[in-house]
């Protein structure tokens, strides 16, 4: 299965390219809904989208620590109180989810800087940040940066994390795959549904469906549909060696080992810490131009 829109747009960073360690998985945090009139306004941790990120290197390094510090407590104080998207804290996750995504991406884009932010973080902090350099690296080796304003995709507002962490629970029943892993290929492949298709080669649907494996694998679903999709990709790879030869599997999905790493990598990093799940589900999708990176979809996007 061959997934163009990858080869256009997602440069997604990730975390680490180690093989899949199932006994790593821990329970993903759960929202427990308040009453709306109880809630109260979260404070503004991170800079307002749109805003640029840091040049210097010990700017960088110090909004960097701030973000990998700040943000995981902001995510289990929101799934606390509702988990809803457009609630204050809610905003707040996106805002610092996102200025993240910007920071990290910024570090890839030049190696000398790389080495002096990292120089000046904690060790714990260089490690993180050092996982997702090295995943975003390999996810750039499949990318072509295309001319500004070539690419002009519709847009679609993905359903939300709590109800795509149900579709992917609903494919690891059913057939075996974790669903870290498919959390991570449809992070990677449309940013969670953000971009739909049909790329260059026709490939269609939040997981990125080629028509005629979908008429093997969508078992009459719909292929824009994110239930349908997901539960395709679980049967899709598990007819290709998963759970077992789970790098086998991705590689049928995407002929690519820096693919497969990637994708191992941001599965890797959710089971260790499930809410990195919603930290990815708010980062956005940037494309790579001639010029320079263009934020696409979300607050503060450049068109």
């Amino acid at each position: 299965m061959r997934h163009a829109l990858l080869a256009s747009l997602l440069l997604l960073s990730s975390c680490s390219g180690a093989a899949l360690r199932a006994n790593e998985a821990t329970t993903s945090p759960s929202p427990t809904a308040m009453p709306r009139e109880t809630e109260e306004k979260a404070p503004h941790v991170f800079p307002a989208p749109g805003t640029d990120i840091p040049r210097s290197a010990d700017r960088v390094a110090r909004a960097i620590t701030l973000v990998q510090k700040a943000l995981p407590p902001l995510i289990e104080e929101w799934l606390r109180r509702d988990g809803r998207r457009r609630s204050p804290l809610g905003r707040e996750v996106q805002r610092g989810a996102l200025y993240q995504q910007k920071l990290y991406r910024g570090v890839v884009a030049e190696e000398r800087r790389e080495r002096r932010v990292m120089a000046r973080l904690s060790s714990r902090h260089a490690h993180i940040l050092r996982r997702h350099v090295r995943i975003q690296e390999r996810l750039s080796a499949l990318v072509t940066p295309v001319k500004p304003g070539s690419i002009k995709w519709k847009t679609y507002r993905p359903a939300s994390p709590h109800r795509l962490l149900d579709f992917y629970r609903k494919g690891e029943r059913r057939f075996d795959v974790p669903w870290e892993v498919l959390a991570a290929v449809n992070a990677v492949e449309t940013r969670f549904g953000r971009i739909l298709g049909p790329s260059s080669a026709g490939a269609l649907g939040p997981m990125q469906f080629m028509p005629a494996t979908w008429e093997q694998y969508g078992a009459g679903g719909d292929i824009m549909d994110p239930h349908d999709s997901i539960i395709a990709a679980a049967r899709y790879l598990s007819a290709s060696g998963a759970p077992e030869r789970m790098d086998d599997a991705l590689f049928a999905y995407n002929r690519s080992n820096h693919y497969v790493d990637a994708i191992l990598g941001y599965a890797n990093q959710i089971m260790r810490d499930p809410r990195y799940y919603y930290t990815y589900y708010f980062w956005e999708v940037f494309l790579r131009t001639t010029k320079g990176d263009v934020q696409y979809t979300g607050p503060g996007r450049d068109r």
